[in-house]
């Protein structure tokens, strides 16, 4: 008996402890928690509202709340969130919305403490689907050979409209006009394009699409016919700027709007087999000035010449003009090769005689010597090729002037001067000599006065003079000696000879290297 009550007075002990922690738990629950989540599915009719709900460990109920305005109007059914104590994820759907309106909407949770709104959120309702524009293909005005005007009747049904021409040769069209905006009218419109870049002569289909958010409409199948085109107007004018082998010839195309090119046909018969390069002259309306060059032309030759004008409407041809080329005035032209010339070698004198009847023209070269005094005298004769061209080959013993004379149809015809300079031919050698000397020596023809110059040719090509002295007649030639010390290194060295008169010009010997001492 005695061993028994401690073990009541334990058992009394833990009822009254369960009895505290049950009235702890009954003190700490409360209103449940609730938070408004996004929308999703927003359609132009419905959407799914989403959100949080904490029961807070009492038995909850939940519902969505929405409307135009925040004043709402509108509520789910409630809903079981049980009575948990952790957040759990709830969702609704809403059904029978209008389409383009905005939308408040909040979550509502309520247990046997209170009830707790989420704050308010919104969304848009996607638009209404507008119906499809009524749209049916007119028929076609202004039709030329390359463009047509098309149209069409459309009622865009109060949305944005674009309306487009599709065209081809075939019902397959292939082509189609830029889009064009036909507004928001809900009451029918006309609406036109044109259609550039068409064929002659071609049956072309066409139809009207027109396009909105409600869809697509697609007009009947129309056709027009593009007619020939018309041909380029063309009168020929004269023939200017008439040389012995060219001319122009002028006269006005009117390319009638159509791209229009012209030609030059010419020969020296009216079978004429020539023509020049093609001109673009555009397709403007109205007549243009037109002046082609024509090359090529044989010099005192009767030529004929005509336009030839084209476009896709044809090819039309001038009147025939013809002309009769000037000749060309003979010239004689001339060089000298080599110039200057050694004493005692030879030179050519080239030439050309050009002009009309030049072909085989005898040709006389004349000359005078310095100190040109005395009248130009034959030096000789000879007949010019096929093409006027001629060589002579001369051996002056001093500086001389030529030119050749000719005669030409009855007409005498005159080169201009050339001078044909003469250098004296210049020996060189070299003697070394005792005393650690060099001495430079040789001929210089033909025998006359001159300064002569011994010169070093320094490593960058400059001729320094070391030396003068004079020349010594020695029979027909000149004699010359200069002696210097030898250089330190090899050098190289020439002499220079300068005559006293101008029957010679200046005249060097080739060039010695010299080996260093």
């Amino acid at each position: 008996m005695t061993s028994r009550r401690p073990l009541l007075r334990t058992l009394a002990a833990v009822v009254l402890l369960l009895t505290g922690l049950a009235a702890t738990v009954a003190l700490a629950a409360g209103p449940p928690a609730a938070t408004t989540g996004a929308a999703t599915a927003v359609g132009q009719t419905s959407a799914q509202v989403a959100g949080t709900v904490n029961p807070a460990g009492v038995a909850t109920t939940y519902a969505f709340e929405y409307g135009t305005t925040t004043g709402y109007g509108t509520s789910t059914s409630a809903r079981d969130a049980g009575n948990g104590t952790a957040d759990l994820a709830v969702d609704a759907d809403l059904t029978g919305l209008t389409a383009g309106t905005t939308y408040h909407y909040r979550l509502r949770a309520t247990n046997a403490d209170g009830t707790t709104v989420g704050e308010d959120r919104t969304f848009t309702t996607d638009a209404a689907t507008p119906p499809r524009p009524v749209a049916s293909t007119s028929g076609a005005s202004s039709v030329t050979a390359s463009s047509a005007r098309v149209s069409a009747s459309v009622n865009p049904g109060g949305a944005r409209t674009s309306v487009v021409f599709e065209y081809g040769t075939s019902t397959a069209y292939g082509s189609r006009t830029a889009a064009i905006d036909a507004g928001t009218d809900s009451a029918a419109r006309t609406i036109s394009a044109t259609l550039s870049g068409l064929a002659p002569r071609r049956t072309y289909n066409y139809r009207v699409r027109a396009t909105n958010a409600g869809g697509e409409t697609v007009g009947a199948n129309r056709t027009f016919t593009t007619p020939a085109p018309p041909q380029a107007g063309l009168s020929t004018g004269s023939v200017t700027d008439l040389t012995p082998t060219s001319a122009v010839l002028n006269g006005r195309v009117d390319p009638n709007g159509r791209r229009t090119t012209a030609y030059v046909e010419w020969g020296t018969s009216t079978r004429f087999g020539r023509r020049t390069p093609s001109v673009d002259l555009g397709s403007g309306d109205g007549a243009v000035p037109v002046a082609i060059a024509v090359p090529g032309l044989t010099p005192a030759v009767r030529h004929y010449v005509r336009f030839v004008v084209t476009s896709d409407g044809g090819t039309r041809r001038g009147a025939t003009k013809s002309f009769t080329t000037p000749v060309v005035p003979a010239v004689a032209s001339l060089q000298l090769s080599p110039d200057p010339v050694t004493w005692g070698s030879s030179a050519r004198v080239i030439g050309t005689v050009s002009g009309t009847g030049t072909a085989g023209a005898r040709v006389t070269l004349v000359g005078t010597a310095y100190p040109f005094r005395d009248p130009f005298a034959r030096v000789g004769e000879l007949t010019a090729s096929a093409t006027g061209a001629f060589t002579f080959t001369v051996n002056p013993q001093r500086t001389t002037r030529y030119r050749v004379r000719t005669t030409i149809a009855g007409r005498a015809v005159e080169s201009r001067t050339v001078r044909l300079s003469v250098r004296p031919r210049v020996g060189i050698r070299v003697q070394r000599r005792r005393g650690g000397r060099v001495r430079f020596s040789g001929n210089v023809a033909p025998r006359g006065n001159a300064v002569v110059s011994l010169q070093k040719i320094t490593r960058s090509g400059r001729a320094v003079t070391v030396r003068r002295t004079r020349t010594v007649p020695a029979g027909p030639r000149s004699r010359y000696a200069v002696t210097i010390r030898a250089p330190r290194t090899t050098s190289r060295y020439r002499i220079r000879v300068v005559p006293t008169t101008r029957t010679l010009v200046r005249g060097e010997s080739r060039v010695l290297r010299v080996a260093g001492r």
